[in-house]
């Protein structure tokens, strides 16, 4: 998104003198490449724009036209026009000088604060909440379980911050919102009310508590990492499916029959991919500290690991995305099969997981420019890797029918 209202009665200056920004990052993806210029978002171009982007050099948008229209033999308003609308793409995504660019804002890698309706819905009346320093940085977390904050509050591996100055402007990091009764439903909540578990066994969503904390703290001392905002369904025998991150919002109701179709959740809350050999992999968060595995079993009846010593196969087998109804339709309007996605497309739409992700990892400043040539290679890597289907899906019901059948 850019401003394009007019100064003094003058149009702005990258659609009069258009210029390509000099830094920023890029990728081939077959015949197309892909751009990132944070905290712009990143984008997919086809040949003939990036190509117009290299002609941008600052020289007046009439000289190129009218050059433009000379070599293709065609009216110089209709090439004034493409190149206009090209430019004013081109700075929407932060790749021209000159171009004032406003972030996409999202509330998954940023948080978001509880709102009325979410403490109604989740039982959070007897809750209490604390501050942590995770992983070098705060992590407000809710806890509706005595013993557990107790023991959290009292622990002395992460630094106890106590409760935020302004709970109505806080984003909270996790959430574990126990059931009122015996029989009820206990849940445990991420990033901007994502379900990470639910279960009528109180020590297992504890047990999952503590497991997404110490991820956290591995996250966020991994800025090395290829990072997706993403989720990551092991299977022994199907490698994993990498899901975009909003699927988590639906987990209550595909947790159930993906468990018996014998995959499982990795407790990150994020995934780390890694490249090797031409072998796509999500990363294994590492064993859990000590220290954590201590207070989960401190809050237990029992000492069940707190995290899966091994995974079984982590090679990436498919890509499953979340797409509205509007989405699917603009896909195949452009000749996009939503069950074979290709692999320029599959790589942006990973390369937007990978910006929302990096908008945690990073919360200061944009990425130092390797990284985000390392992040790009990354997911364009995993896009074009043989034998990786990417897939569109606009209902989870046919997301979860795809994944078990």
């Amino acid at each position: 998104m850019t401003d394009d209202a007019p100064v003094s009665g003058t149009s702005p200056k990258y659609l009069t003198e258009p210029a390509a920004k000099a830094a920023g990052s890029v990728v081939p993806v077959g015949e197309e490449s892909l751009h990132w210029q944070p905290w712009a978002t990143p984008v997919l171009l086809d040949a003939r724009t990036g190509a117009i982007l290299q002609a941008f050099d600052g020289s007046p948008i009439e000289d190129l036209a009218q050059a433009l229209a000379e070599v293709e033999q065609r009216p110089l308003e209709q090439v004034r026009f493409e190149l206009e609308m090209v430019a004013r793409h081109l700075a929407g995504n932060g790749l021209l000088e000159d171009a004032r660019v406003r972030p996409r804002w999202s509330p998954a890698a940023l948080n978001r604060p509880v709102t009325p309706c979410d403490s109604e819905a989740w039982n959070l009346s007897k809750a209490q909440i604390t501050d942590l320093v995770v992983g070098g940085r705060k992590a407000t977390c809710i806890v509706g379980d005595p013993e557990v904050f107790d023991v959290l509050t009292s622990q002395d591996h992460f630094e106890v911050l106590g409760p935020p100055e302004d709970i109505m402007f806080t984003p909270i990091e996790l959430i574990l919102a126990m059931a009122p009764g015996p029989r009820g439903v206990h849940r445990l909540f991420g990033r901007a009310g994502r379900v990470l578990t639910r279960s009528t066994d109180r020590d297992e969503v504890v047990r999952a508590f503590f497991s997404n904390l110490d991820s956290l703290a591995w996250t966020r001392s991994s800025e090395e990492q290829v990072w997706l905002d993403a989720a990551a369904l092991s299977s022994h025998t199907n490698g994993v499916a990498l899901l975009s991150g909003r699927a988590l919002y639906d987990w209550a109701r595909m947790a159930r029959p993906l468990e018996r179709a014998g995959y499982a959740l990795l407790e990150t809350p994020m995934v780390a991919i890694s490249v090797e050999d031409g072998r796509v992999s999500v990363v294994a968060p590492p064993a859990p500290d000590p220290a954590v595995v201590a207070m989960a079993h401190k809050c237990m009846g029992d000492d069940r690991p707190v995290r899966p010593d091994t995974y079984g196969d982590l090679t990436v087998r498919r890509i499953d995305l979340i797409a509205t109804d509007e989405d699917m339709t603009a896909l195949r309007d452009n000749g996009h099969d939503p069950d074979a996605i290709d692999a320029g497309l599959a790589a942006q739409r990973l390369a937007l997981l990978a910006h929302t992700a990096a908008l945690d990892i990073f919360p200061e400043d944009p990425p130092p420019q390797e990284r985000t040539m390392a992040i790009l290679q990354g997911v364009a890597n995993l896009a074009l890797t043989p034998g990786v289907r990417t897939r569109a899906h606009s209902q989870i019901k046919d997301l979860t029918k795809s994944l078990t059948s």
